[in-house]
């Protein structure tokens, strides 16, 4: 239902009811989380959990070496890399008075 209330051009009543009451729903968990130390625990908890799995993935790959691709860089530049620099004849001929 909120796939098509998204896809609609004008936003409808239904869809600015629907936003806001999910911003109301935003703000008064944020405000039980300030006023309950229990909750501050547990949200800190999942939190912890997610980031420790995070980092544990993040050992795996690079043990496995199959993370995700990273730019290969070498040492010197291409041949086509490297320019001279640009030579203008006109500056290379003696002015004569």
């Amino acid at each position: 239902m909120l796939r098509k209330l998204a896809a609609y051009r004008r936003q409808n009543q239904l869809d600015l009811a629907l936003q806001e009451l999910g911003r109301i729903e935003r703000t008064l968990f944020m405000l039980d989380r300030l006023e309950s130390p229990e909750l501050r625990r547990r949200c800190h908890a999942g939190l912890n959990k997610s980031e420790q799995r995070h980092f544990l993935a993040q050992v795996i790959c690079t043990f496995c070496g199959s993370g995700p691709p990273r730019p290969q860089i070498s040492a010197a530049p291409s041949i086509s890399a490297r320019r001279e620099p640009l030579h203008d004849p006109r500056l290379s001929q003696s002015v004569r008075p």
